[in-house]
């Protein structure tokens, strides 16, 4: 899966996002496969979703926090979710998964999210 591809991927695999004008981005991806066209926009293909999402889990958990001593993005990530946990009595994490956390404090709640951009978010 080509790098530039993720940012557009993990818009439309993202059901509050879900399809994206086509650009030659979207273009290239869709003749690997990736990408099904619905008249001037692009969404993701049904058979592809599964290993998009593998894909993008792995590359986001993988990426190196610059302002620390090799540090995975993952790994602060679960460092986060532990402390929110364990650490945390006005905290509660109701979700754990591989990019996201979701949370739960003093009557407010928000996710926590491993992002490749922010393509799409509005």
């Amino acid at each position: 899966m080509n790098e530039r591809w993720l940012p557009a991927l993990e818009a439309l695999a993202d059901p509050r996002i879900g399809s994206l004008p086509v650009d030659e981005t979207l273009e290239e991806a869709a003749s690997a496969g990736l990408v099904e066209r619905d008249g001037d926009r692009a969404v993701l293909a049904a058979n592809a979703r599964d290993a998009v999402l593998a894909t993008l889990a792995e590359r986001l958990r993988g990426r190196a926090v610059e302002w620390t001593e090799g540090l995975m993005q993952g790994e602060l990530l679960d460092r986060f979710a532990r402390h929110c946990r364990d650490d945390l009595d006005d905290v509660e994490v109701l979700g754990e998964g591989p990019t996201a956390l979701g949370l739960r404090w003093r009557g407010g709640e928000g996710t926590v999210e491993l992002r490749a951009d922010l393509l799409g978010a509005s």
